[in-house]
């Protein structure tokens, strides 16, 4: 449920421009509400930095206490979530005086559709003009001019874009990163004839190691097609996807083990996969890529085993 509040009384008259989104209220009556939304429902207020809960202190000091407690700077889960993830992905300023990390710049992560609401915006200018507008013509929205209008409309175009594509971006950095965390504590273990060699990212294994050598590699690989959210579309589909895996190993003329991921939850299904032996880190990733897989395991020789991104600019 997406409203605007238009807390300015100079815009107040503009507000008969889109009656049906658009609402006007006192500042500090938005921000109780919004807290109170937040407390009765135990949620979280979300804002691009600090910027917006400094604001909102501002107008209601005697809940200072609380909207620190409940705010969550999105850019403390977004910035995290791009180094992880999508590290080849760079973070640009328009110029050496502009912001580094702004919004727009992570919805293309967060594949937001809209993108194109941010492209050569400019809210603070549409602001500067619409109020000077409506001075001159004594409140009365209807007599601006037709630039004007338009300004407007831009503005609530772009403040609406900007708050969906905040909520996108924190869902879907969040679910990444709990994904990779899970990735993190989840038992990789493939069969060798009668001997199961297990192991975890960022540990090295002396059995793995000795498993590489009976088989005279030096590299590795571990995945698996299971996606869960695609088999929820397709019965049997995380089969069908294992099944194509194998099939596109065999025909490269990789050797492979089979195995499973088991995660710490013992009532979840352990996802079935693969020990790819010979196989590096730059044939695996793109085949990683290719069966939508966030992250995938590589080891070379005694070395770790290395949980490495399969993401790219825009890629679930």
């Amino acid at each position: 449920d997406l409203q605007q509040f238009i807390v300015d009384p100079e815009l107040d008259p503009a507000r008969v421009a889109k009656r049906e989104r658009t609402s006007v209220a006192e500042v500090d009556d938005v921000v109780r509400n919004i807290v109170g939304m937040a407390a009765a429902c135990d949620l979280r207020i979300v804002g691009w930095s600090y910027f917006d809960r400094d604001r909102m202190i501002e107008a209601c000091p005697d809940l200072g206490h609380v909207i620190k407690a409940r705010y969550v700077n999105a850019l403390h889960i977004a910035r995290p979530w791009r180094r992880t993830i999508y590290p080849s992905f760079k973070i640009e300023r328009e110029d050496e005086h502009s912001p580094k990390h702004t919004l727009d710049q992570y919805a293309v992560l967060a594949d937001y559709s809209h993108g194109f609401a941010f492209e050569d915006a400019e809210p603070a200018k549409w602001i500067r003009h619409v109020r000077k507008q409506l001075r001159a013509t004594g409140g009365n929205y209807r007599r601006t001019t037709s630039q004007t209008k338009r300004d407007w409309h831009k503005l609530l175009d772009y403040n609406r874009h900007d708050l969906l594509a905040l909520r996108g971006i924190v869902l879907k950095a969040t679910r990444e990163l709990e994904l990779w965390h899970a990735y993190e504590r989840t038992r990789f273990c493939a069969d060798d004839g009668p001997r199961r060699v297990c192991f975890m990212a960022g540990s090295r294994s002396p059995r793995l190691q000795a498993l590489l050598r009976r088989h005279g590699v030096t590299r590795w690989a571990f995945m698996t097609a299971w996606n869960s959210a695609w088999a929820s579309q397709h019965l049997n589909g995380n089969a069908m996807r294992q099944v194509e895996l194998i099939k596109i190993v065999e025909a490269r003329g990789y050797e492979m083990l089979p195995g499973e991921a088991i995660g710490e939850d013992p009532v979840s299904t352990p996802a079935e996969g693969v020990l790819i032996l010979g196989m590096g880190r730059r044939e695996a990733v793109p085949l990683g890529e290719r069966f939508e897989q966030l992250a995938i395991l590589v080891g070379e020789d005694d070395g770790p085993a290395n949980l490495v991104s399969c993401g790219g600019p825009g890629m679930d």
